[in-house]
């Protein structure tokens, strides 16, 4: 990015090539070679911050430091609605990693995900009638034990995850029975 050195807009490289097509610049623009323009390129040499969970970097200003123009930025808080947008994309990110979670220890056994063992309910094969309980005890246990955790994020009693990670080890274990019996 370039930045006016006057008015402190920025501008694309691109659009300043447009802006200026009779004059011959390197590839590589640095600030010698468009410091007729009026313009500077814009430099981030200037470490931005890690936001937290509910924070955001915004750029605040523009400030020469050491000769160059840099880019300033600071932390912000989010908005409700941003922070609702962040706690709805963690919650669909743990419900779809959890049904992962699911359909690959169905996978172990060579079905394509949790939902292909239902038509095997009440099989006269004994493996696969085993095999669609497991997997229904399985999917029940889990999501009961992720909707209980749930309801204590909402009454404040456990804090709100930041991502699976945080619900993973809660989940119950998942393993088929002995058959070896």
């Amino acid at each position: 990015m370039l930045i006016n050195k006057e008015t402190l807009v920025q501008i694309s490289e691109y659009d300043f090539r447009k802006l200026h097509p009779e004059t011959f610049f390197p590839v590589m623009l640095s600030d010698d070679a468009i410091s007729e323009t009026g313009h500077a390129i814009l430099h981030y040499d200037v470490a931005r911050p890690t936001p937290a969970l509910y924070q955001k970097v915004i750029s605040t200003s523009v400030q020469v430091l050491e000769g160059k123009y840099q880019e300033i930025w600071e932390l912000t808080d989010m908005t409700d609605e941003e922070k609702n947008a962040v706690d709805l994309g963690i919650q669909t990110d743990i419900v779809n990693q959890t049904q992962a979670r699911l359909d690959r220890f169905a996978q172990t056994r060579g079905y394509d995900n949790v939902d292909s063992t239902s038509k095997y309910n009440g099989s006269k094969n004994p493996r696969y009638a085993s095999d669609f309980k497991t997997i229904s005890d399985a999917c029940s246990d889990t999501w009961d034990a992720l909707y209980a955790y749930q309801v204590e994020v909402e009454a404040g009693i456990k804090p709100k995850p930041g991502g699976y990670a945080d619900v993973e080890l809660l989940l119950p274990a998942l393993a088929w029975p002995d058959t070896s019996n």
